[in-house]
């Protein structure tokens, strides 16, 4: 019989990264074990395919207000405990996201239930705030294993006595081809919030075109502050050099027409859209924000990797990028190829295995 794992998450309705690394591991775990998704909300994938079944908690509270907040993760846990009364075959749950793995952990405290849980954070170690922090140190000891996406948050679990792993996300959307890099085009992409920094990274083009005025910048994403970084362009008068394509299903295509990707992040947990850029050769320049930049960018090798929040720096290094030649272009871009194959779904997915699911 296939050992049963569930990935709980928020919803599989959204278009993230986390979503797609959820799809990826449950795709590739299915043939030899029996997975399932289970959401506080909805039982629909939108935008990926996944081979397996989802479930839901059904929360309707929505994350608005403490009292709100207080309310959603009170009945979470309730119908979580549930579920696990109904399901009791299950060998693994795998709680993505902060909200998630807390929930998670407390019940294994509070009930001692024999499913192994296996929190699996997306962000940076310090989100989202004390109360998490706390709530790890004191239930995270209990856990069957913890997914450390970058070295730095595997050493911080370490500290609190926590059982991680360190394995980063693999990239799952692989291509044969590589960008030319011959566009006068660079890109990012990424929600339109205030974690992703594009409000920093409008100004900084500004620079940028005033040195090279024929170079655009395309952005793919949206969210909350999209209209108010739309206006900020306006302002700038920069809105002939920055095209902002909301949400794109055709994000390979934005990849391989680029011939460069900017990271413009106030923090991360582990970038994968970084590493998608890679595997389709664009090199990166990008702040060393908290954490996983400076895991994977070598600088004048991949990419430039920039101090943190450096505004000007950050225009200095993209300039610096710029003005090389089409031939050290493309050497650095075979370079950032090179570097997504450590991430290759092979690797990964048998590390899960041999290393979280190994009992």
């Amino acid at each position: 019989m296939k050992k049963k794992i569930v990935f709980f998450t928020e919803s599989m309705e959204l278009m993230g990264g986390m979503e797609r690394v959820i799809a990826f591991l449950a795709n590739e775990l299915v043939p030899e074990y029996d997975v399932r998704v289970l959401t506080m909300y909805g039982e629909e994938c939108t935008y990926f395919e996944l081979h397996c079944p989802i479930d839901t908690l059904n929360i309707q509270i929505p994350a608005r207000g403490l009292l709100n907040k207080i309310q959603r993760y009170v009945q979470t846990i309730n119908r979580l405990k549930q579920y696990l009364k109904c399901n009791l075959d299950i060998e693994y749950l795998v709680a993505n996201s902060a909200a998630m793995s807390g929930s998670a952990m407390l019940l294994k405290v509070l009930t001692n239930t024999s499913v192994k849980m296996i929190p699996f954070e997306h962000n940076k170690f310090m989100f989202p705030g004390k109360a998490w922090r706390f709530l790890r140190k004191y239930t995270f000891t209990k856990a069957h294993r913890v997914i450390a996406l970058t070295r730095d948050a595997h050493e911080d679990y370490l500290k609190i006595n926590s059982p991680s792993v360190h394995i980063p996300n693999a990239v799952a959307m692989t291509t044969d081809h590589i960008s030319k890099v011959d566009n006068k085009k660079l890109l990012a992409v990424g929600r339109l919030v205030y974690q992703k920094g594009f409000d920093t990274l409008l100004p900084v083009w500004k620079e940028v075109i005033a040195s090279y005025p024929e170079w655009q910048l395309e952005i793919v994403g949206d969210g909350e502050d999209g209209l108010m970084l739309k206006a900020l362009a306006d302002k700038l008068e920069i809105t002939d050099n920055v095209i902002f394509f909301g949400q794109s299903n055709d994000i390979q295509d934005r990849y391989l027409s680029a011939s460069g990707f900017i990271l413009s992040s106030r923090y991360e947990g582990f970038c994968l859209v970084m590493i998608e850029a890679m595997a389709h050769g664009l090199p990166c320049v990008s702040f060393d924000c908290e954490s996983g930049p400076n895991e994977v960018i070598e600088n004048g090798i991949n990419g430039y990797l920039v101090e943190d929040q450096n505004a000007t720096e950050l225009a200095d290094k993209i300039k610096q990028y710029i003005a090389l030649t089409l031939e050290e272009k493309q050497k650095m871009s075979l370079n950032a190829k090179e570097t997504s194959y450590r991430y290759s779904p092979e690797i990964i997915i048998e590390r899960w295995k041999k290393e979280v699911l190994n009992d």
